[in-house]
């Protein structure tokens, strides 16, 4: 297990004869999210609500087993429903990305309480059925909204019990279904299924924290920065805030 994790692509310096001078800005890790009754995935795609949809593979799960590797705390902005990259976004709930529709500070802003809320980027990995990492499957997940709350409980668990160490433990990710007066909708439901037993499991873990969740943060956020820049020079659409 050791030997896979020195095997993993190293976006530090070194680089292809392949792929030359490819940096951390090249690269996003796919995004997982919680199909609600207004994303596009349910809507156009038929995709079943509750489910987690990956739109760059076209999976869908009911479930995923998985491990936190990196948890970042946020402010995150949508414009016109479910689209590809938010229209403002912050990485730490004090000043916005560059290139957002708001210049910020968060504290300050307009649309602060108005469609923007505190939320995480989660850069995580999935667990084949043996509950082993795989490297190739590292992806992003975003909590925003209601779904906040139930990973709160979560961060509460892993400091009392896991020493701040989010991937020393498998998670079992779900949903349920809630209703209130607008309407139904689904919130994200992470258990902790088990905590990882074996050292090897634990080195390739703390080797993708360490190491590519760093790297492939840099990217996604290279890559968003120059989306919400586009946004912003492009048509604004109306205003919607969606779970």
């Amino acid at each position: 297990m050791l030997d896979k994790a020195k095997s993993l692509p190293n976006f530090r310096g070194q680089t292809s004869p392949y792929m030359p001078d490819m940096g951390p800005e090249d690269f996003a890790p796919p995004e997982w999210r919680l199909v609600q009754p207004t994303s596009q995935a349910h809507t156009q795609q038929q995709i079943p609500l509750g489910s987690y949809y990956c739109d760059q593979t076209g999976e869908a799960a009911e479930r995923l087993d998985m491990a936190i590797l990196k948890v970042q705390r946020n402010r995150t902005y949508w414009v016109g429903g479910d689209l590809n990259f938010p229209a403002c976004s912050s990485d730490d709930r004090v000043m916005p990305r560059p290139g957002g529709m708001y210049q910020g500070p968060c504290a300050s802003c307009e649309a602060n309480g108005k469609g923007c809320a505190p939320g995480y980027n989660l850069l995580c990995v999935r667990l084949n059925q043996q509950g082993t990492p795989e490297p190739s499957e590292m992806f992003l997940l975003r909590v925003n909204g209601t779904s906040v709350f139930p990973f709160r409980k979560l961060w509460s668990r892993i400091h009392l019990n896991h020493q701040d160490k989010p991937w020393s433990i498998m998670v079992a990710l779900t949903s349920v279904m809630k209703t209130n007066e607008r309407g139904t909708y689904w919130v994200m439901q992470p258990d902790i299924a088990q905590e990882f037993t074996f050292g090897t499991d634990l080195t390739l873990l703390q080797e993708l924290a360490d190491g590519l969740a760093g790297q492939l943060e840099e990217g996604r956020a290279a890559v968003e920065t120059e989306a919400m820049q586009e946004h912003r020079n492009a048509l604004v659409l109306p205003a919607s805030t969606t779970e």
